[in-house]
């Protein structure tokens, strides 16, 4: 299934031909959102211009006629009517809203590839290889829970023999926090019955 011999140690989703297609489309999309984005926000910005003015376009256009007869300064530059920029507005903001919609759908597939993939790239060998891996520090857990007790139960044979044990130099090397094997719901021993179970 896989378009290489590559190890699968050494496996990247970019070394897959669909994952690169996906990944890119998506690019393009987020791209082209922002253009839609920048885009939308010109045109708002226009649009309140325009809104702004036009109350006074009857006069503006008056005295551009009034210049123009009079043979005086050239005309300014013609400005976009309101509902010039208002048609242009609803196109960009349709424009954007099926963009959001197709990034949405497009992450969605890439996501899915990416379970996909990973599925049957670990399936060529890694999560055995990893199980090996996880039972040595399954057992080196083991040897550093049984270690710290024996150090706790030391300590603790000292003190019943009414040893002031710190007195003496002796330090608390317990390993902290992991708690006993003995003890169900201790961090050991909770690691240890999930690691048997995956292991």
């Amino acid at each position: 299934m896989l378009g290489n011999k590559k190890d699968p140690k050494d496996q990247r989703l970019e070394d897959r031909p669909e994952w690169v297609r996906e990944e890119s489309l998506m690019v393009e999309l987020q791209q082209k959102l922002g253009d839609a984005e920048k885009l939308v926000t010109e045109l708002l910005g226009e649009y309140m211009t325009a809104s702004s003015s036009s109350s006074s376009q009857a006069v503006i256009s008056r005295a551009r006629a009034l210049l123009s007869d009079g043979g005086g300064a050239t005309a300014a530059g013609s400005q976009r009517t309101q509902p010039e920029v208002q048609a242009d507005l609803a196109k960009a903001r349709e424009e954007r809203s099926v963009l959001i919609e197709a990034v949405g759908m497009q992450r969605t597939l890439v996501e899915q590839l990416r379970y996909t993939l990973s599925i049957e790239i670990c399936e060529q060998g890694l999560r055995e290889e990893h199980r090996k891996i996880s039972a040595k520090v399954a057992a080196a857990a083991r040897q550093l829970a049984e270690a710290s007790e024996a150090e706790r139960d030391f300590r603790e044979r000292l003190s019943d023999r009414g040893i002031a044990w710190q007195a003496g130099g002796i330090k608390t090397m317990i390993f902290p926090r992991i708690g006993r094997l003995a003890e169900h719901g201790s961090v050991i021993s909770t690691y240890l019955r999930e690691a048997e179970e995956y292991i």
